[in-house]
């Protein structure tokens, strides 16, 4: 008699997992069904990936944080590593490099701000997911939790800030032990060291300055401001189609004065507006 209870409760406890695991792969399958029902016919989830399709070529592959690593001989002369004067020195013996970084950055930031507008423009409407959750029969937080999880699988990496750790580290001989200093610096101790390096080098540091913030205006940035900006004028509001001559990109804070080439300091001007404007700039005003 308790062998056939033993073997009934065996029974019954495969019965019960065997359901549980078919009511977890039902679940499963419902869920992906759901999510491949989105992904064919959500307009937000479509909108979304014909914009990564056409800005993702845009974005640069830069790397978030980068780690330079200094090993010591001495317990001294770690006390006296000098890491601000060591970065200055690598970013002085790697110019291009650095200078390449920075511009990627410059366009990923442009690339990120476009997408971000293509998101504030999509608003869900009450007739697109009200369809699709009644034809498959799924809540709206369900929807919109999905949705917005699917967005986010499909949205390229867009780095846009840098970090370069410096690793300082010491071990005795004996190897009992083990010191480490960590040193951070960001695009803007990168920037410091350029022109840094530039005025060392340089006669004119001046003229070094401006000839190198206007290199940084390749045809890819130039492209992307005329593209932020709708390919028209901030100032006048005209565009080519409009009858002016040319459009082109404008410094806010002109070069000659300090203006360096970076989204921010950077605005579609037609010729007309352009020329009116020369190097004018007011600190603090309207430019």
């Amino acid at each position: 008699m308790n062998a056939l209870m033993s073997d009934y409760n065996l029974f019954c406890a495969i019965l019960i997992i065997a359901m549980v695991i078919g009511l977890l792969m039902a679940h499963s399958a419902l869920v992906s069904a759901r999510k491949k029902a989105i992904m064919q016919f959500s307009l937000r989830y479509l909108r979304i990936k014909d914009a990564v399709a056409e800005l993702g070529p845009s974005v640069n592959p830069v790397r978030r944080v980068n780690t330079i690593e200094v090993q010591h001989n001495s317990l001294a002369q770690f006390r006296r590593f000098d890491a601000n004067k060591f970065f200055s020195e690598f970013v002085a013996g790697r110019k291009r490099p650095f200078e390449k970084v920075l511009q990627d950055i410059a366009e990923n930031r442009v690339a990120y701000e476009a997408f971000q507008s293509v998101q504030e423009e999509l608003v869900d409407k009450k007739s697109d997911w009200e369809h699709l959750c009644d034809r498959c029969k799924m809540s709206f937080s369900f929807y919109s939790r999905a949705v917005d999880s699917l967005c986010k699988s499909i949205m390229p990496d867009i780095v846009q800030d840098v970090v370069y750790r410096v690793n300082s580290r010491y071990t005795s001989p004996a190897g009992r032990n083990q010191y480490l200093n960590t040193f951070n610096f960001s695009e803007g101790s990168i920037r410091k060291a350029l022109l840094c390096a530039s005025t060392a080098v340089q006669s004119d540091p001046i003229a070094e300055f401006k000839k190198r913030q206007r290199s940084l205006m390749t045809p890819k940035l130039r492209y992307q401001i005329l593209q932020r900006d709708g390919f028209r004028c901030v100032i006048c509001g005209r565009g080519v189609a409009d009858g002016v001559r040319q459009l082109e990109v404008d410094h806010i804070k002109p070069v000659s004065k300090g203006g360096v080439t970076e989204p921010d300091n950077l605005r579609t001007l037609c010729w007309d507006c352009n020329q009116g404007k020369k190097d004018r700039y007011v600190e603090g005003g309207l430019n």
